[in-house]
């Protein structure tokens, strides 16, 4: 089922805040900036739950559009059953971001934040996944010429066919959250064009929308440095909420 591999870490604690960290699609979303944001939950007392986009892309018994669709409804169902009352603080990668942007409208009473990186939402005129599907079929000639394992490439290719087929429904929700959104660009990002983020910002046009462009630094946040700087703008909200 979807929500047995969905749902990757659940934390309750006594809290009023709750982490919320929706993965981008890769091969996997055990990295090391799924243990370095769970990590900083822990040690500020928050509730964290992390939705694991990755597995389902590679599900070959629906289609995407269905997939998402179905994402989309076991989390929001996961933070109604755990979390009813909590205060919401999002964070979502790349295609997570858009499921993280749909969580904040639907619980726009209880989100004090959505913090993008990337965001795979489509906003501006040019095909949001054609830089993606780019990008991955130069992996897949690079690694079928080194004779890599054959499963991750099997893989790659699936991912390659989701991105392709999901595109259709990677439009904004309807913005019921009008709350703070921080949308963060790598610099050196070669797979979402900082275009679409910076569409993004122009339509939202709000003084709590802020865009950010992250210098020195590719499409995946995974250098520890990096990661504290992407978590101080997280912090920086979470103290606003409590002073």
């Amino acid at each position: 089922m979807l929500a047995d591999n969905f749902i990757h870490q659940r934390i309750l604690r006594d809290s009023s805040d709750v982490l919320v960290f929706v993965s981008g699609l890769g091969l996997n979303i055990r990295n090391q900036r799924e243990v370095f944001i769970r990590k900083y939950a822990l040690k500020n007392s928050m509730s964290y739950i992390a939705f694991d986009c990755t597995q389902n892309a590679y599900n070959q018994k629906a289609s995407p559009v269905i997939l998402f669709d179905k994402m989309k409804q076991t989390a929001k169902r996961a933070l109604r059953e755990n979390f009813s009352n909590k205060s919401f603080y999002f964070l979502g990668s790349c295609f997570g971001a858009n499921l993280a942007i749909y969580l904040a409208n639907q619980f726009s009473e209880q989100t004090k934040l959505a913090l993008i990186s990337s965001p795979l939402i489509q906003y501006g005129k040019e095909p949001i996944c054609r830089g993606l599907c780019t990008q991955l079929e130069k992996k897949i000639k690079f690694l079928y010429h080194r004779n890599i394992d054959a499963e991750i490439i099997s893989k790659l290719v699936l991912l390659k066919s989701f991105f392709q087929e999901v595109e259709s429904v990677l439009t904004p929700s309807v913005n019921t959250y009008t709350g703070p959104i921080i949308i963060l660009h790598p610099e050196n990002d070669k797979s979402v064009n900082f275009d679409n983020s910076l569409h993004m910002y122009k339509v939202l046009n709000r003084k709590n929308v802020e865009l950010i462009q992250v210098p020195n630094e590719t499409h995946s946040f995974r250098n520890d440095v990096q990661l504290k700087n992407v978590l101080s703008y997280l912090h920086r909200e979470c103290q606003k909420s409590h002073s």
